[in-house]
């Protein structure tokens, strides 16, 4: 069995992290699996990255800047991330050189791959969606919007109310191309799975639900001085880490609901706020505690040892789907607090692994923050690393996608 991803990186953000530990888990079972990239981090000779030929060079330069090039028609959108996909793909002569026996597609953004370049790939397709852009006429997540169990158009996201917008001509580019393709889909949460049965472009499709993958040899348990020691931390403090690479900026992460919850808590001794994922937020911001600033950790041990160093982690998204930045947490060992809404319901037990507060409101979360500090022993802890152990164990997860590659190329 010759497995291909398709993922716009190996290691750059949590979507691509959980490609690349599938693909490494599928090896481990012993799928001859590969990756094709666009952006190459490691050194695996397995994962298939740009050459330095000039033309490759340009073309990868020129991605980003003109496959939003479309969004300057829209100067009043409040998405943080939407793809019009219009770059014109480059990659289906390595694709074909690979001949695999199934392509999974992953995340495929930032002009890696078009809608019409699917039917192209003259493979049977699994799609692992980490978001919603595959169901909508260019959003990455919806917030709330459901113009895509429809056809789009007039997109409040854009700012339009044009019907037949970017996201109505997005949508109809998907609509043509993706009529009878040879397609299963992986949602990595219900939640994802569940939009896929509301979408107009999708729910003629089989769906199944496989979480994310992650390397669980490194997000495990260790030492909690041990780990504050290495990052300079003082071992008798305290510690709320909160992870976003754009808190402020990206919406969806939730600091907007954060923020009033630290306020609250702002009386809690000896206390500390760890962010990662950023170097500095505006120094004019009141967010109740005192911060350390962890910057970006790409990582994975780094960002281990950032997660074993504090007590609790807040995960307070509106939308995600199965977001690292509480699986890698449990994993390590450390509760996790988060709403009680979408992807994050299949990972955070109310009061078992964490706490799951009413949706948006953040008494709540701060109630939430102060009970896991409150609790005493390792319960919480041992619960956290059970979750990951029995529901989100790697080659677990490659085994069921295994199944799924069997099934629809028949080799099973």
């Amino acid at each position: 069995m010759k497995v291909l991803h398709l993922s716009y990186s190996d290691l750059d953000g949590g979507a691509c992290r959980g490609t690349y530990q599938l693909h490494k888990a599928l090896q481990r079972i012993g799928v001859d699996s590969q990756m094709l990239v666009l952006k190459k981090d490691s050194t695996d000779p397995s994962v298939i990255g740009p050459t330095e030929k000039a033309t490759e060079l340009i073309a990868n330069s020129l991605r980003g800047v003109i496959d939003r090039y479309p969004l300057r028609r829209y100067p009043q959108k409040k998405t943080y991330v939407f793809s019009p996909a219009i770059f014109p793909p480059q990659e289906l002569a390595k694709i074909r050189a690979v001949n695999p026996d199934v392509i999974n597609l992953h995340w495929i953004n930032k002009g890696f791959l078009t809608p019409e370049s699917l039917p192209k790939l003259g493979k049977p397709l699994v799609w692992t969606l980490q978001d919603m852009w595959s169901m909508t006429g260019g959003c990455h997540y919806s917030e709330g919007c459901d113009r895509f169990t429809a056809q789009c158009g007039a997109c409040p996201l854009l700012g339009s109310t044009q019907e037949h917008d970017l996201s109505r001509k997005l949508w109809q580019r998907k609509a043509k191309a993706w009529a009878n393709l040879d397609l299963h889909i992986v949602g990595v949460s219900q939640w994802v799975a569940d939009c896929v049965k509301r979408s107009s472009l999708l729910q003629r499709y089989p769906v199944a639900v496989i979480g994310e993958a992650m390397d669980t040899t490194i997000f495990k348990p260790r030492p909690k001085a041990q780990a504050r020691e290495l990052l300079n931390l003082d071992c008798d403090r305290h510690y709320i880490l909160f992870s976003a690479l754009n808190p402020t900026r990206d919406k969806r992460k939730g600091f907007a609901y954060l923020q009033p919850a630290l306020q609250q808590l702002r009386d809690l001794p000896n206390t500390e706020l760890l962010i990662l994922g950023t170097d500095q937020l505006d120094p004019s911001l009141d967010i109740g505690l005192p911060a350390r600033y962890l910057g970006k950790r790409f990582d994975d041990l780094s960002l281990a040892l950032a997660y074993n160093a504090a007590d609790v982690a807040v995960a307070p998204s509106l939308e995600d789907a199965c977001p690292k930045g509480a699986l890698e947490p449990l994993a390590c060992g450390v509760p996790v607090v988060s709403f009680d809404s979408t992807g994050l319901k299949d990972i955070v037990e109310h009061q078992v692994n964490g706490y799951r507060a009413a949706c948006f409101e953040s008494e709540d979360l701060a109630r939430g923050i102060q009970w896991v500090l409150d609790q005493e022993g390792e319960t919480l802890a041992i619960n956290a690393r059970r979750t990951v152990e029995t529901r989100f164990w790697p080659d677990a997860e490659a085994r069921q996608y295994l199944a799924i590659y069997e099934k629809i190329t028949g080799q099973g």
